[in-house]
């Protein structure tokens, strides 16, 4: 089974350690997530790092990157506007 998660995680690029990078003369590698935070690969590599569990579900298709850190809570659900059916209703809403 740790095979499996393994080369399921490795989809995702790899995050270094938490906190902040030690100094080069610390014995430390400079290697660093390049990609952009948010991002669909920084949210995976994020529930790689600190949730193994909730990311082979997501490798199994069982749940959506986003669907997963919402979930563990990293991140919270966007709301949604309101629609509007009818006329009346954009009026109101323009009236306040």
């Amino acid at each position: 089974m740790p095979d499996e998660i393994a080369a399921q995680n490795a989809a995702f690029p790899a995050l270094g350690p938490r906190g902040r990078p030690k100094k080069p003369c610390e014995g430390a590698s400079s290697a660093r997530f390049s990609g952009k935070y948010g991002c669909r690969d920084y949210w995976g590599a994020r529930l790689t790092r600190d949730f193994p569990e909730i990311a082979a579900r997501v490798h199994a298709g069982v749940l959506s990157v986003n669907a997963a850190v919402i979930a563990v809570g990293l991140r919270k659900r966007t709301p949604r506007k309101k629609k509007l059916s009818t006329k009346l209703d954009v009026v109101a809403a323009m009236i306040g």
